[in-house]
């Protein structure tokens, strides 16, 4: 028969090594078709989330190690303050992990400065572009700024801050793959191409479509790491 105390202490040790998934907040600059977000009712539903607590994102460092700010229904970086979140890491948890998936979009030069001089290599930054130019990019994340975003990744890997670049693979920008490796190798950033798993059937009238590209792995002279997700979306 299992130890339940045994059991339980075992799990919390596993969970604390675990990354925690949060939202900072309900706020979202873009208007990607396919986000929770656009469905019927959805930003009226996402509104009633409020933010997250510097209260509570001390609790949950308490807890863990690593927390992922990643933007299912909204982008942590629109949170009232989030740069009082960074100070918060900088200072009380400065051996803690801290992962920001961002779009990146609408911030001012003077508050990225901000936010990379509260960053160090335990704060990685994930910039979501599904394009390497604003024609591209702005297909899917309806209201990318293209060229203001890669300016502040650029800025960000010159100041030695570990800064990637998620991209999305659609049928629509395989075209700019070369060109989005090309830069990242050229800057300093690492590129991150991933498969989305998100095909809401009322959204196939927009012509949105799966990129059936295969993606090589990486070789000696091509430092460009990337990860297949939901593969079984893509084979032929």
């Amino acid at each position: 028969m299992i130890n339940f105390n045994k059991f339980y202490k075992s799990y919390i040790k596993i969970q604390r090594k675990a990354y925690f998934n949060i939202e900072t907040t309900s706020r979202c600059r873009l208007q990607c078709p396919f986000c929770q977000r656009q469905r019927k009712g959805g930003k009226e539903k996402v509104k009633q989330a409020g933010e997250m607590s510097y209260q509570d994102m001390r609790k949950i460092y308490n807890f863990t190690d690593n927390i992922n700010f990643c933007g299912q229904i909204s982008d942590p970086i629109y949170h009232t303050d989030f740069l009082k979140i960074l100070e918060i890491k900088k200072n009380e948890y400065p051996n803690k992990k801290m992962d920001i998936r961002t779009n990146g979009s609408g911030k001012k030069l003077d508050w990225w400065n901000k936010a990379y001089d509260l960053s160090d290599e335990t704060t990685n930054w994930i910039f979501g572009l599904d394009g390497a130019s604003q024609e591209t990019a702005n297909l899917y994340r309806i209201g990318t700024n293209f060229n203001q975003i890669f300016k502040v990744m650029q800025i960000g890997a010159k100041r030695n801050i570990p800064i990637q670049w998620q991209f999305i693979l659609f049928e629509h920008n395989e075209h700019e793959l070369n060109l989005a490796k090309k830069l990242c190798n050229e800057n300093g950033i690492i590129l991150n191409i991933i498969y989305s798993n998100r095909w809401p059937k009322e959204k196939m009238h927009l012509g949105i479509n799966k990129s059936y590209v295969q993606i090589e792995e990486q070789t000696k002279n091509q430092k460009v790491p990337v990860q297949k997700y939901a593969k079984r979306y893509f084979n032929k």
